[in-house]
């Protein structure tokens, strides 16, 4: 069960997808934002759009600390965290997904990415 964190000690706005649940969310006194975001990586496009959208989040929010929870949250909103400088990441990878699954040329090229992706965002180095 979801418990309601201390207002006067911290804070806290929850940006995640809005599965029908984030009223719970808020019902606890917390903020929450909803941003759609594909389960899966898609066109390029597509992410570069995802990524504003929670860059635009953070930039207003301006927060302490960001935790991402699963590949996709990691990548997604670990850039643009880095790239704000944001002071602290906490990063959850909960899985690889299909992401390493394939194997064709196109695959392997695109675990390349994700891999050297995931070492900038975890190593805490700026731009």
């Amino acid at each position: 069960p979801l418990e309601s964190p201390d207002p006067a000690q911290q804070d806290v706005t929850v940006v995640a997808a809005d599965t029908g649940r984030l009223h719970e969310v808020e019902a606890l006194g917390i903020r929450a934002c909803a941003v759609e975001i594909p389960r899966s990586f898609g066109h390029p496009l597509q992410e570069l759009s995802a990524m504003l959208r929670i860059a635009g989040l953070l930039q207003r929010i301006k927060p302490d600390v960001v935790h991402c929870v699963a590949l996709k949250a990691v990548v997604a909103g670990g850039i643009p965290a880095r790239l704000l400088g944001v002071p602290r990441l906490v990063l959850a990878v909960t899985g690889m997904g299909s992401t390493f699954l394939g194997e064709s040329l196109a695959s392997r090229l695109w675990k390349g990415i994700v891999r050297l992706l995931l070492r900038w965002i975890a190593s805490g180095r700026s731009c």
